[in-house]
């Protein structure tokens, strides 16, 4: 390590099926609730705004949906890892909520 103060601390490990099914279905609803809702914004974040933009919703006979692309050239990484990180906060059993969290992250 270049810093000898640094210390690296543990992470613990959270159980979060991503891809089609219930976790999915939530993380949606739930990151859109925020957008709607102000909680969260994306004013600061030219690659994530353009994710997002370049982001289309996929939907199967069953109602599921998932994040996909219009195109092979779009990038919507950034957008699925913002939904990997909501849906990670969300299955943390810490008890707290994902405002929380957030307001964790600006301190």
């Amino acid at each position: 390590m270049d810093n000898p103060g640094a210390r690296l601390m543990p992470l613990p490990m959270i159980l979060f099926h991503a891809g089609t099914g219930p976790d999915t279905q939530a993380v949606g609803i739930a990151l859109e609730e925020m957008m709607l809702e102000g909680r969260i914004r994306l004013q600061k974040s030219p690659v994530l705004i353009s994710a997002i933009m370049s982001a289309v919703i996929e939907t199967d006979r069953w109602d599921n949906y998932w994040l996909s692309k219009q195109r092979a050239t779009n990038k919507i990484d950034a957008a699925v890892a913002l939904c990997m990180a909501i849906g990670a906060a969300m299955a943390s059993d810490t008890g707290a909520t994902i405002d929380d969290w957030l307001k964790s992250l600006a301190a």
